[in-house]
């Protein structure tokens, strides 16, 4: 039998585990982390194993490396899917504030780094408004990330650019300010002509595209 031929929840609980029996050392620290990485864009696309797989391993790396804050705002916003899965609105309001306590340490501790406030900035933004009150962080963290490109564009790429000005608009949207919306959305397209942002943002009721 191939890989390819083990059924998904065998494959699943022999990644699980792995994730909980790893061993954690100098050696294999980066390795490690670009997996739990993986995992966690996994779980980002609704794969709920990998984001308990991520959690086992992003733990195991924050206790080897308590000063790493790229691995506990991983860990945060692993936390934070941990609670959008949950099932018990307790369980899914303490896995997400406490992902949050551990994004907004990991942002306070390295403000000027990309990486963390893009994964603050999207946590943030996909929390219900009424619920966790968190648009306005994401629009810091995202009004941020675009004036550092803004400053030097071999930060990161483009596509990444664009996808946070069009975040701009949907989150100033959200908090009923319709003129900044409509002006972070003027900035995109005076720097892109990708119809799928077009689409995006006339359904978001901007009219000039």
């Amino acid at each position: 039998m191939s890989k390819h031929d083990i059924p998904k929840w065998t494959a699943a609980a022999a990644t699980s585990s792995a994730a909980k029996k790893r061993e954690i050392n100098a050696e294999n620290f980066d390795e490690v982390f670009r997996e739990a990485a993986n995992l966690y864009m996994l779980g980002v696309g609704g794969d709920k194993q990998a984001v308990k797989d991520a959690i086992d391993l992003l733990k195991k790396l924050h206790s080897h490396e308590p000063e790493n804050h790229v691995v506990e705002a991983y860990l945060g916003s692993a936390l934070a899917l941990i609670g959008r899965d949950a099932v018990s609105p307790i369980e899914k309001f303490k896995n997400t504030n406490n992902g949050l306590k551990m994004l907004d340490h990991a942002v306070i501790s390295e403000p000027d780094n990309i990486e963390i406030r893009n994964l603050r900035a999207n946590v943030s933004f996909k929390l219900p408004e009424m619920y966790f009150h968190r648009t306005s962080v994401a629009i810091e963290d995202f009004l941020y990330i675009a004036s550092r490109y803004e400053e030097d564009d071999t930060v990161f790429s483009p596509n990444l650019y664009f996808q946070t000005l069009f975040n701009i608009g949907s989150a100033f949207k959200t908090l009923g300010y319709t003129q900044d919306a409509h002006s972070a959305w003027d900035k995109l397209f005076s720097v892109t002509t990708d119809s799928a942002y077009k689409e995006l943002a006339a359904k978001e009721g901007y009219k000039k595209v």
